[in-house]
């Protein structure tokens, strides 16, 4: 996965992208040597290329840097100096980037007033893709008044996965309806395993007890009770990576349905 370093060309400034992950860009730079203060930064290609000049890309970036000082109770003048950069840089990395997306390096220098000093260098990447897995996931389940035990068999048992059940209506208002967020499946699963993990850090647990309370391996049998009566149930389930780079849905997402009956008497 080492892309072979990619220098630009000699201009005001010599970018090389070291490495690429799925998440991270690592990279060097030596400006010229008529160059003092400088700004890096990565953005998204897709939100670089709205802007029809350079110039644009610049004082956008300044307007964000302005808002951050504001947010930390500093002008602009007074935040620079701990935004810029002076002299060759070495193997720094940019996190929390997407997947499988194309990103811009932006670099230019700037002067004690806080404006562009040289012109905007751009240098091009994509971060890495997940890798998929082609494990799937053998859902059944047994309802017991308004309870549910669901057994879950994945044909990888190393696999790392995650379950979610919810009324269907609940899934057709994000998903399907025509009035509704329409998001993708994969979306829903993601915005649904984020609410999860929000309640129980709401709750006072630790990543970690969150991790153990959410994330399963192997062949398991889940219980959920207290559902609502007589109602439409769906169960979605997907494998994921679990790393140092986060956690991605890296299968895809099994889905089961089910029927609650009135609650026990």
């Amino acid at each position: 996965n080492d892309p072979t370093p990619t220098p630009t060309e000699k201009g005001d400034f010599e970018v090389t992208i070291d490495d690429v992950t799925r998440a991270t860009v690592t990279l060097s730079i030596t400006p010229s040597e008529a160059i003092g203060d400088y700004i890096c930064v990565v953005e998204e290609r897709s939100v670089v290329e709205e802007f029809t000049q350079d110039k644009f890309v610049i004082a956008t970036v300044f307007q964000e840097l302005t808002e951050e000082a504001s947010s930390k109770g500093l002008t602009l003048a007074e935040y620079m100096p701990s935004v810029v950069d002076n002299g060759a840089i070495e193997n720094v990395t940019f996190s929390g980037l997407n997947f499988d997306t194309e990103y811009y390096v932006l670099v230019f220098g700037v002067d004690d007033k806080c404006e562009a000093s040289t012109e905007l260098t751009k240098v091009a990447f994509k971060t890495l893709a997940v890798e998929k897995s082609d494990c799937t996931f053998e859902v059944a389940t047994e309802v017991v008044d308004n309870s549910v035990t669901i057994s879950v068999v994945p044909s990888d048992k190393e696999i790392y996965w995650y379950l979610c059940t919810m009324p269907k209506s609940n899934y057709d208002y994000y998903v399907t309806d025509e009035n509704g967020y329409k998001m993708s499946e994969g979306y829903f699963y993601e915005y649904y395993f984020q609410q999860d993990i929000n309640a129980y850090r709401g709750a006072g647990y630790t990543d970690q007890q969150i991790i153990d309370a959410l994330i399963h391996r192997g062949d398991l049998q889940l219980q959920a009770s207290g559902l609502n009566e007589y109602t439409d149930y769906y169960i979605l389930v997907a494998g994921l990576i679990m790393d140092s780079e986060g956690i991605v849905i890296c299968t895809d997402i099994a889905k089961h349905s089910y029927t609650t009956e009135a609650a026990a008497k």
